[in-house]
């Protein structure tokens, strides 16, 4: 019983280190978009003018 136990637990220990760098390349990911959308909006009013 107790090497189950072991196993669910380093199995729930997993999944939050996977939950963490997953969360962490959301927060990458929102950052470029945004970027990427000030350039697109830089690049419209300098064809404007």
């Amino acid at each position: 019983m107790g090497a189950q136990l072991r196993i669910y637990r380093r199995r729930m220990r997993s999944v939050k280190a996977t939950k963490k760098i997953t969360k962490a390349m959301e927060l990458i990911s929102a950052s470029r978009i945004v970027k990427a959308q000030q350039r697109v909006a830089a690049q419209l009013l300098m064809q404007m003018s």
